[in-house]
């Protein structure tokens, strides 16, 4: 599982979910839709390879009951509407067919190599499909390839109008090209299409944070929200900006109900449990606070922030030998962060250890100033 932290306004520093376990709200400098969306992605869009064949099918339909075009010969039964031209053409189609459903059974299993193989068979039998290209587009986003994704995408948009989705997937692209005008721009359009897309909702929530539009991007959570309530990832979000807005009790029911909603099989986030923690400690409810940063560091042991969260706990609760254990973990994990190191040298100043403190507060004045460690 991996998750990322990002600096918000007033100087906080706050764990944004995954798209959780899931949902990289920001990343430290990256938004990759792959990683960040994981898990909103898995069951919606990964059925979406079926339902593009069922919202298509209506179009695909018509196209093939279309009037037969003029030319062959009666005669010889070669003109369109021959059984023998039909048979051909329904050989053809049969075989096709099994190369699109069997792309999208693949990319139901996440066998995302698999599957653009058969996509790429399909096309070049049926080079105009536009649930072929659109399935295309979407493997290739899932991939981390958003400009061939993109240009998949174009190719649909050629003979037909996009769909939602493929409109959705256009805005995801752009938004791991960091292009956030175009992103905020193909995913309102997408949702205008779908209004009642929660997932949707969520990543443009996520872009509008990019853009730095933080009130839009609170509506758009609660639109995630309202859509269905039982949105961990929205509710998490809706916290953190909370937070960043100073609004703190709100932020805190938003991190509780985040952590409520964690099922009860499968799975678990860490991330409300690290930002409910978190939270309470600087509350100074350091007590409350420990349960849910003991199952922070237990869902994600490698956690350096969730390792620090805790030893702060323990140290407002003056258990402080467990708190050096956990300050020690945090920076086996991140070395060179130097906030642990000048922590930690507090912690060894409370306990009366002067020279290991001194040694602490050196490394700190060290990591704050990369010049003197060329000097050293």
């Amino acid at each position: 599982m991996t998750s990322t932290w990002c600096n918000w306004p007033h100087g906080r520093s706050i764990r944004i979910p995954a798209v959780t376990r899931s949902h990289r709200l920001l990343g430290g400098g990256e938004f990759t839709p792959r990683h960040a969306m994981q898990c909103r992605l898995g069951a919606s869009l990964r059925a979406t390879a079926l339902a593009l064949t069922v919202i298509l099918m209506p179009m695909r339909q018509a196209m093939c009951s279309q009037s037969p075009p003029a030319g062959g010969s009666v005669a010889n039964g070669t003109y369109a509407g021959s059984p023998i031209a039909q048979s051909d053409k329904a050989s053809r189609a049969d075989s096709s067919d099994r190369w699109l459903r069997e792309a999208q059974e693949l990319v139901r299993q996440n066998k995302l190599d698999e599957a653009e193989a058969a996509i790429g068979r399909y096309l070049s039998e049926v080079p105009g499909s536009m649930e072929g290209h659109v399935l295309l587009g979407f493997i290739l986003f899932q991939e981390d390839k958003p400009n061939d994704s993109l240009l998949a995408l174009a190719a649909a948009k050629k003979s037909h109008t996009p769909n939602g989705f493929a409109i959705k997937i256009i805005g995801l692209d752009y938004a791991m090209l960091k292009q956030y005008s175009l992103a905020d721009q193909w995913l309102t359009r997408a949702l205008s299409l779908q209004p009642n897309d929660a997932a949707g909702w969520q990543w443009l929530g996520d872009v509008k944070i990019r853009e730095t539009f933080l009130d839009s991007a609170l509506t758009c959570y609660q639109k995630s929200i309202e859509i269905d309530p039982g949105n961990a990832d929205s509710q998490n979000a809706v916290g953190a900006l909370y937070e960043s807005m100073g609004r703190t009790a709100e932020a805190t029911d938003a991190f509780r109900k985040a952590v409520s909603l964690q099922p009860s099989t499968g799975p678990i986030d860490p991330v409300p449990y690290y930002n409910l923690g978190r939270i309470l400690v600087d509350q100074h409810h350091a007590q409350e606070a420990l349960p849910y940063l003991l199952q922070a560091v237990e869902i994600d042991p490698e956690s350096s922030e969730a390792h620090e969260q805790l030893a702060k706990a323990y140290s407002a609760l003056n258990r402080l030998t467990e708190s050096e254990q956990e300050f020690d973990a945090a920076i086996a994990r991140a070395p060179n962060k130097a906030a642990l190191h000048f922590q930690l040298g507090q912690l060894y100043k409370k306990q009366g250890e002067m020279e290991k403190a001194q040694v602490e507060f050196d490394r700190f004045r060290q990591l704050s100033n990369p010049g003197e460690l060329m000097t050293k």
